[in-house]
Formats: structure tokens, sequence, C-alpha cells
């Protein structure tokens, strides 16, 4: 099959992104031709964001140029993943040119502005006047030849109470990388070794966190900040000289995943309700235990007392406080056992649905 890859780049590289380039390797290592097409959009400046979500209904430059990508060639499949500022008009230009299209949804964004479903630090019970405004003119692009796609059940359900066509479950995956096995089980300290990685915004936690860890009665516990983001230049700020928080900004490649090895277990304190992290994914891959937030799809890979420890809002003070080496070290035994879902299953389930189109 030929497919078309189409995502969109809002400058911001997350789980998203990762598992957009990942599937489309290993769409093409079972044989399919792969072309993969990351569009810019709107971001920035204030003025920017408010045109982003106008473009998130229709931008006749995404709509343009799907056209013309799509006479120039044929395609088997369409499949689309972040749409902002790309337009829910690109579902109906891929459907005059009589191409089966899938859409994966990562996040909250064609029912909500922000994309979180969260307002003023809090998760929605609903849609709010703005958000259903937008959504009610971005839906006139959507129908039921679109093939929708969930990577948690938790989204899935999310979605259902206003999108009235079928959506299934496909969860995400991780790719192992070559030259890291056998990096489990790497740290032996008596300390407790946590991190987080990702990126650093309000939504995900990552103050509370590091805040809870600050505040511990006990010293042997440590936390690892992983990343980049708006909320960076603060954290560094309030953590330089601190012993219990690094700030370590970006790692990528060997280095991310010998770091992975190096820890006791991953933190993910998000607060807004997640969809399917792509790191826990990695974590449960790595054999790492992951502490996490009980939010969102989380609760859907992240069983407690199995492969991980789930935090009530508000709890990390509590959890961390009576947290040991040795309650972490049972559940790595505990891992060695777990299944590990590969990007490569993944593309196998995706090309089922290909080609049930």
């Amino acid at each position: 099959m030929k497919v078309l890859m189409i995502s969109s780049d809002i400058g911001v590289r997350g789980g998203a992104e990762v598992f957009v380039e990942s599937l489309s390797y290993e769409l093409t290592q079972l044989g399919h031709k792969v072309d993969l097409r990351i569009i810019p959009s709107a971001h920035g400046s204030r003025a920017k964001a408010i045109l982003r979500h106008v473009e998130d209904i229709y931008n006749p430059s995404a709509v343009s140029e799907i056209r013309r990508r799509l006479r120039a060639t044929h395609y088997d499949i369409v499949h689309v993943h972040n749409f902002h500022g790309l337009s829910t008009a690109i579902f109906a230009e891929i459907r005059r040119h009589a191409v089966s299209v899938v859409w994966t949804v990562h996040d909250y964004r064609i029912l909500c502005y922000t994309g979180m479903f969260m307002r003023e630090g809090k998760s929605c019970s609903r849609q709010h006047a703005v958000c259903r405004a937008l959504y009610n003119l971005k839906k006139l692009y959507l129908s039921d030849k679109v093939a929708i796609v969930a990577p948690s059940e938790y989204l899935r359900d999310a979605l259902s109470r206003y999108i009235k066509y079928d959506i299934q479950v496909i969860r995400n995956g991780t790719s192992h990388p070559a030259g890291v096995d056998g990096l489990e089980n790497v740290s032996v300290s008596n300390q407790i070794r946590l991190g987080y990685i990702g990126r650093l915004t309000d939504e995900k936690g990552v103050e509370e966190l590091a805040s809870a860890v600050s505040s511990l009665d006990r010293d042997d516990v440590h936390l690892d900040v992983v990343g980049d983001g708006p909320s960076y230049q603060r954290l560094l700020l309030e953590y330089s000289s601190s012993s219990r928080v690094r700030m370590l900004g970006s790692l990528g490649g060997e280095s991310k995943w010998r770091w992975f090895a190096e820890l006791d277990a991953l933190v993910v304190p998000s607060l807004w309700p997640e969809n399917a992290p792509l790191v826990v994914y990695e974590a449960i891959g790595m054999k790492l235990p992951i502490i996490a937030s009980k939010v969102g799809g989380i609760p859907e890979v992240v069983q407690n007392g199995v492969n991980g420890i789930l935090v009530e809002s508000n709890a990390w003070t509590e959890v961390l406080s009576c947290i040991s080496k040795g309650d972490l070290l049972r559940l790595k035994s505990q891992m060695k056992e777990i299944e590990i879902r590969d990007m490569s299953i993944v593309a196998s389930e995706y090309e089922q649905l290909y080609r049930s189109l």
C-alpha cells in the first residue's frame, strides 16, 4: 500500500510526534510505501494562536497542499494525526479524491480549543460554550467515511460523547532501541532516583512534583527532570541549587535510554487527563516502574502494584513519603514477566485497519 502520513508541526516535539515517526518506519518494514509529511501550522504569538483556532476549521493553504499531493500521486490511504492548524477541512478534501482516510486522535483538540479538556487547572466535565461553538464548525467536515482511532478507551469514550461515529482503540507501543538490552536494573544505590521526561508545561504537573520531592522529610528521594518548555527557566531558577531536584535539559538517542536505565521509577505527574503517554510505554519497554497520576487513559496501562503506582490528585507528597527502594525493586522484578507492546505490533494493527477500508 502507498500511505500518505500527515501531521502538523506545532513547534513542540512530544509523544505524538515520536509515535508518527515510529509508525511510519514500522509500516515501511512491513513493505508499505509511506510518504510522511509534517506540515507547519501557526504558533507562537497570541495573534497566531487565535489564527490557529480559525485554521483548525478551514486552512486554505493546507487544503490546497493536500489537493496537490493527491492529484500528483495515487495513495491507498491517507493517515492523519494532529490536524492542528491544518483544519478538519482536509478530511473533506481527501474524500473528494476517493481515498480512504484514517485519523488517529492524540488529544482533545477537536473538542477543546486548548486540546487538553482543562480550564483553570481543572479537567472539564463538559464542553464550554466557546469549545462547543468551535467544535460545531470543525465537525462539518467529518463523516462516517473517516476511520477514527483513539489510543485509549478513555479518549474513545470522551470523543464518543460528541462524535457520533464509530471510534476504535489501537493502543500505542514502544520502539525498544537496539544496543540497550540488558541495561535494566542498573540502579544499585540506596537512594531512590525518580525521573520525569517530557514537555515542561503547567498541565504536566512537574512543578507540583518537584515541590513535593523538595519538601519531603527524607533525603533519599531525588528527581531528575528532562525536557524543555515554558516552565523550564522557572524550574531551573528555583532548583538550581537543590540537592534533590536536577534539571538536565533535553536528552535524546542512546543518552535518553541510558538515563532511563539509571532510574528506579519514571514519574508521570500529569494534571490533565492524558490520553496514552508514549513515555509510559517506553518505560515498560525498559522494565521500569511508573509512578503516575490516576488520570485519563494512564490507568489502562499503569496497573497499581503490578507495573507501577497510581497517585490520586494532590497525593504526591503522601505517596513519595512512604515509597521504599524495596517497593520499586519488587515492581521491577514483576515487570520482567510483562509483555512489551512493540511498535511492530501497532503497525500490524494499523495495517489490518487499512486493509479493511
